[in-house]
């Protein structure tokens, strides 16, 4: 299963970064990844559950890409936060906790942990110069992706 996990991330990933505009594929790409990684913890199906999860992943991710596209002012806070990245990193754990019924989610540690695995993405990737294939897998999109998968079904 470990294997079938870090393929479903990485393959989630690149399609993700590489259409990380298009919310009506993001958002079910990686909500499809998710379900995999709960039914490979779960193994008994959940398809209500699931459903909603992937409704609600793709109109986090829809809010999250309308909120990215918001003018903001200038101001040298809004070149290290980025308001929208911290809104999903935050509404989805939140999501994830409610719909997959899983209350011991930490929200607030999770959302902190899975911002700054995704800024971390952003500043390797763009700090070593990184050509293809690495960026394909070592970007700020799958950071966030892989930190939300580590914390959200890492081993208790």
């Amino acid at each position: 299963m470990t294997i079938l996990r870090l393929a479903a991330w990485a393959l989630g990933a690149v399609v993700c970064d590489r259409t990380v505009e298009n919310h009506w594929v993001v958002g079910p790409v990686f909500g499809g990844v998710v379900v995999l990684w709960d039914w490979t913890c779960c193994q008994k199906p959940r398809w209500v559950r699931w459903g909603v999860f992937l409704v609600v992943s793709t109109l986090i991710y829809a809010m999250v890409r309308e909120l990215a596209d918001i003018r903001l002012p200038d101001s040298p806070i809004f070149e290290v936060l980025f308001p929208a990245v911290l809104v999903g990193s935050f509404l989805l754990p939140l999501a994830h906790r409610i719909i997959l019924n899983q209350p011991r989610v930490p929200i607030v540690t999770t959302g902190i942990l899975i911002y700054i695995a995704s800024y971390a993405g952003s500043l390797v990737s763009d700090g070593l110069g990184l050509g293809a294939p690495w960026t394909m897998l070592i970007n700020s999109v799958a950071a966030w992706q892989g930190a939300y998968l580590f914390l959200l079904f890492r081993e208790k």
